[in-house]
């Protein structure tokens, strides 16, 4: 009896672990990740020095931080205008003052 509730014991932690192991491995892996999307709004700076970052709102009051290799240059060019950007979502926003991060791979206009 007591080795059967051992192997009931083993059992239950194996399917928590995998569960766990299942659940972080879709959390990480998003599929929206690698598609990508046009997005339009204006580009303003956020925060102070030397925390400030490029930010993006659209006009349905979507919020993005601007990352990748053309953050330098729309920080340096765009500000105050309205761009449209082609790029991917690779970081969801966690809530107010976190915006999902957007890695901008063209700048249309």
């Amino acid at each position: 009896m007591k080795k059967f509730f051992q192997q009931i014991i083993s059992l239950f932690g194996i399917i928590f672990i995998a569960s766990t192991i299942s659940c972080m491995t879709n959390s990480q892996m998003n599929p929206s990740n690698d598609q990508t999307q046009v997005v339009e709004g204006k580009i303003t700076i956020r925060g102070n020095e030397p925390h400030s970052y490029v930010h993006l709102e659209t006009q349905s009051k979507q919020h993005y931080c601007i990352v990748g290799e053309f953050e330098q240059a729309i920080r340096e060019s765009k500000q105050h205008q309205t761009v449209k950007l082609k790029g991917r979502v690779v970081k969801k926003a966690k809530g107010p003052g976190f915006p999902a991060e957007f890695e901008v791979l063209e700048i249309i206009e």
